[in-house]
């Protein structure tokens, strides 16, 4: 049970399936960001097995003053695996259609909960010792021995 993965240019109303997921291109827009940041925010509809499961809003922020992208991916998590979806590519003239790369990542979420063991594991293994009490047993020579002294006459 490996990473799957896939890569479809979309319009809008279309949809690429990848395993037990169908995602469907709703909506691309952009719009400027808070911090001086243009945001290209792609809405999507996550299905599985063909029921709705969740929006998911995977986009691409661009940084004006430093001329850098940067891809926010869209996730869907769940035990047994996680989804994500990336916005790769769109036509800017309509926005007509989008490319979208989306991952099955299996078992993502138990690889997060091993980490939170370890911790655990590593402040048990690190945490002081309480005192010890003298467990010492004595043995005594048979010179030692008085009548009385255990419990005889």
């Amino acid at each position: 049970y490996f990473q799957q993965e896939t890569q479809m240019a979309l319009a809008q109303g279309e949809s690429l399936t990848l395993g037990e997921y169908t995602l469907r291109f709703d909506n691309l827009e952009s719009y400027p960001g808070s911090d001086g940041r243009e945001v290209l925010e792609a809405t999507t509809s996550l299905f599985k097995n063909g029921e709705f499961v969740r929006t998911l809003k995977p986009r691409r922020d661009f940084f004006v003053v430093q001329r850098q992208p940067m891809t926010i991916p869209a996730v869907y998590p769940t035990p047994a695996q996680d989804v994500y979806v990336l916005l790769v590519a769109w036509e800017e003239i309509g926005f007509g259609s989008s490319t979208f790369r989306m991952y099955l990542n299996p078992l993502i979420s138990w690889t997060w909960a091993g980490g939170f063991v370890l911790i655990l594991g590593t402040f048990i293994a690190a945490w002081p010792e309480g005192q010890r009490q003298d467990k010492r047993s004595y043995v005594l020579k048979p010179e030692q021995v008085r009548p009385g002294l255990l419990g005889g006459d």
